[in-house]
């Protein structure tokens, strides 16, 4: 379930955004709040590059790596995420484990979202009304992937205004938040094992992308 929740979500960044089929670009771009400015923008970025350069990454499919470091993975706040993903136990957590944790989790994500690219069927995002958290700094981006011969997804971007710059903290796929399912998926391994063994068990299950560039945490 979280596999499959994680390639969605490397999908919905992945694809061609759209309100409508022959919505004008330039219109679009200003009807759009900040936020939603940086979710299609990452859109942008990935399908120019994919577009052209589709026979380059059929050649080496391990040249996806870096199209998920360089467009994709910066817009999230790892930081945040890790926090909420350990709860507690990122709170007693040494400097070495946060940025070990940090290390092999965005490892985790670049290997789901290189997966996820695939897989990508031409589906077309939707954007809604944002929803205002009361805090200034934090909003949620709701979506709606249309996609062709099925229903429509909800989906919801979790975001902060980290220093003047937007950035994911979560993604919910049809009210299921990813934050949440690693939470509880993690947590349980947390408690049994502890945090160290935790970060060795994501570090065997990322090794095939030990090797690939992926950037430290930020």
């Amino acid at each position: 379930m979280l596999v499959s929740l994680w390639k969605w979500a490397g999908v919905l960044l992945g694809i061609v955004v759209s309100l409508c089929a022959h919505a004008n670009v330039d219109e679009m771009a200003n009807s759009l709040s900040e936020p939603q400015k940086v979710i299609k923008q990452a859109s942008d970025q990935v399908i120019h590059v994919l577009t052209a350069e589709r026979e380059s990454f059929n050649n080496d499919p391990g040249k996806v790596y870096d199209l998920v470091n360089e467009y994709i993975l910066p817009h999230f706040d790892f930081e945040l995420m890790s926090y909420y993903v350990l709860g507690g136990y990122w709170k007693n957590a040494s400097e070495q484990q946060k940025v070990g944790f940090q290390t092999q989790f965005r490892r985790l994500l670049v290997r789901t979202y290189a997966t996820a690219f695939s897989d990508y069927k031409d589906e077309k995002i939707e954007f809604l009304s944002d929803i205002k958290t009361g805090n200034e700094d934090h909003i949620i981006v709701q979506t709606k992937i249309h996609q062709k011969g099925a229903s429509p997804i909800a989906v919801a971007y979790r975001m902060i205004n980290s220093g003047n710059t937007w950035k994911i903290y979560d993604v919910s796929i049809g009210g299921v938040s990813l934050v949440t399912n690693y939470r509880a998926n993690f947590s349980g391994q947390v408690r049994r094992k502890g945090l160290d063994k935790l970060i060795e068990s994501l570090a065997e299950h990322n090794k095939p992308v030990k090797d690939q560039p992926v950037d430290s945490p930020k």
